[in-house]
């Protein structure tokens, strides 16, 4: 049968309100997780699993499949047509200089040069052989540490548990792997083709076109980092402002008390006045 979880924050003794089973109805702590009649999940009926728990469960997904799609970018490329159309008009330019060189009596040196001006960029095609993450040490590490943080989001979330290194440990890999895709696939050459097929077409592609010269999985491993990294960063620094608070509050707590403590030692002699005149005699 599975164990009930009693409250932590219930001081010992105080009566609390039982809530039915959302699977059986059986009553029970409002602060379990698990029925200890029907061994039910009632956390996740009831929605006091924490949220965050889904979300490393989520980016780990989000991971592993960035280790398993393309780590290879993609470039536009001209078309076979344009290129037959533009290497017979450089083969004409060269043929009309070389007339030209030999009726002036000079060498015919002239040769074909294809002017990328003629060229329809109008294919895309991959920037490299094609390769996944599974295909490099780290992809493989990576991928390893994903499958994991999945086998412990789930015992996370079904057993109330905080295993967290796999994601630390993942995300962090992850946004280094990525950011080096990322900042490759920015800075070449395929992204200075992309702007150029772009231009005059919609905001739209004009925006998002850029970024095809950056891999999938890059992309997938960059999102992953920098929303576990900011999770964490944010975890922090909220943990310790709410140390902060309990610390003022303690100490708040402590100075009330004193004076409380004061009070009661100054008023232990009595209402009798302590100068002035005496009281008249009746």
């Amino acid at each position: 049968m599975a164990d009930e979880i009693a409250s932590t924050e219930t001081e010992p003794g105080a009566e609390v309100a039982l809530r039915p089973c959302a699977y059986c109805g059986h009553p029970i702590h409002p602060e379990s997780h698990r029925c200890v009649d029907c061994g039910g999940h009632v956390g996740l009926a009831w929605g006091t699993v924490h949220k965050e728990l889904f979300l490393f469960l989520f980016l780990s997904v989000l991971i592993a499949v960035g280790c398993l799609v393309s780590w290879v970018g993609r470039t536009p490329a001209p078309s076979a047509e344009s290129v037959a159309r533009a290497t017979a008009a450089a083969q004409q330019r060269a043929d009309e200089e070389n007339r030209r060189l030999a009726a002036a009596g000079r060498p015919q040196t002239a040769t074909a040069q294809v002017d990328e001006k003629d060229l329809e960029y109008s294919v895309v095609v991959p920037m490299g052989k094609a390769m996944t993450g599974l295909d490099t040490l780290r992809g493989a590490l990576l991928f390893a540490l994903a499958v994991y943080g999945v086998i412990a989001g789930l015992f996370n979330v079904l057993f109330r548990r905080m295993v967290m290194w796999p994601y630390v440990a993942g995300g962090a890999l992850a946004l280094w792997v990525g950011l080096q895709g990322l900042l490759g696939g920015l800075g070449g050459r395929a992204y200075d083709l992309w702007k150029t097929w772009a231009k005059g077409r919609s905001l739209m592609e004009s925006f998002f076109a850029p970024v095809r010269a950056v891999s999938p999985g890059h992309l997938l491993l960059t999102l992953a980092g920098v929303i576990t990294v900011v999770k964490l960063v944010g975890g922090v620094l909220a943990a310790a402002t709410k140390g902060k608070g309990d610390a003022g509050g303690d100490a708040g707590g402590k100075e009330g008390g004193a004076a409380a403590r004061r009070r009661a030692r100054g008023g232990k002699g009595g209402d009798a006045p302590t100068g002035g005149d005496a009281p008249a005699a009746s």
